[in-house]
């Protein structure tokens, strides 16, 4: 009897271990591809012919609006020893962006057995948010300037094949 409460206490402590260890095994590179869809915002440039009343005529003028367009991409998330880096599709690469090629750190990253999250630091103003599924492998990423969701996918750098 004494031998079976010892061996379900080795259950527990493994039951209770096994999230960490199975973090232990992900604590070395993980790279993803991922593809999906989302919006931007953008600017969209028009002529108006417009009626101006005060000088009772019509005038050809200029309008800026400013909407969400829709687009299609996909990227790379790379981690390595607890900090991670992503790699944008480039419909959300801002204008004016520095020497980088696409990649952004990662800041607030955290990664568990359940997901990964963080915040993508583009700019000073554009910061979305980052969340994997490690279930499901969906990815979002949302903030102020642009949104998407997609599907990731586990790159093997060391066994990967072309395609083609």
């Amino acid at each position: 009897m004494k031998s079976f409460r010892s061996l379900l206490h080795l259950a527990a402590l493994l039951a209770l271990a096994w999230p960490v260890l199975a973090l232990a095994q992900d604590d070395g590179k993980l790279n993803l591809v991922y593809t999906g869809a989302g919006t931007v915002t953008a600017n969209q440039t028009s002529f108006e012919n417009r009626y101006n009343f005060k000088t009772k005529r019509y005038e050809n003028g200029i309008a800026t609006t400013t909407g969400k367009k829709p687009f299609s991409g996909s990227g790379y998330i790379k981690i390595y020893q607890g900090t991670a880096r992503a790699k944008i599709p480039r419909p959300m690469m801002p204008l004016l962006s520095s020497d980088n090629d696409g990649w952004f750190a990662i800041e607030g990253f955290f990664m568990n057995d359940r997901e990964i999250t963080g915040t993508i630091r583009i700019n000073a103003m554009n910061k979305p948010k980052l969340r994997i599924d490690r279930n499901t492998g969906i990815i979002t990423i949302s903030g102020g300037f642009c949104d998407l969701t997609g599907q990731c996918e586990l790159v093997h750098e060391d066994t990967a094949h072309r395609k083609f």
